[in-house]
């Protein structure tokens, strides 16, 4: 995925969300599991001090979810199935999503995310604007391209 497809800033806080919360769920079907438990061994190694990481649930379905263990609130989503706009939403299936969830968080894990300053680009200090990241798909979807 090209930096100029307006999908890109919802990868991007999406994977930013993983690794700036803690207590989190990745809710989604059971080929995940094995990818998740690599990820939070991933980030065990780049963060020694992190004791607290994303843990898998199974959930039948194309989709998948970063739901809150404190709350049960569904924070990000990669659905084909738009969601409320309280819920920062990547417009792709998990299969098609994951592979770029994942080189993004990767990317961050190595510039030092969360605890470096502006090494997630100038949009991870402002707060997420969700209302505009679907404005940006919805033109892109109604031009034609």
């Amino acid at each position: 995925m090209r930096i100029t497809d307006p999908r890109w800033p919802a990868v991007r806080e999406l994977a930013r969300t993983v690794l700036r919360e803690n207590n989190i769920v990745i809710q989604g079907d059971a080929w995940l599991k094995s990818e998740i438990h690599a990820l939070s061994m991933h980030i065990s190694e780049r963060q020694p001090a992190r004791l607290v990481f994303p843990t898998f649930e199974f959930k039948t379905g194309p989709s998948l979810s970063i739901v809150s263990e404190t709350n049960g609130e569904v924070l990000c989503i990669c659905s084909t199935e738009e969601p409320d706009e309280r819920v920062v939403w990547c417009p792709l299936n998990a299969r098609d999503g994951w592979p770029l969830v994942r080189k993004t968080l990767e990317d961050l894990i190595e510039a030092g995310y969360p605890g470096c300053r502006d090494c997630a680009g100038p949009e991870a200090e402002a707060p997420w604007d969700e209302h505009q990241s679907r404005q940006r798909m919805n033109e892109l979807e109604n031009s034609g391209a």
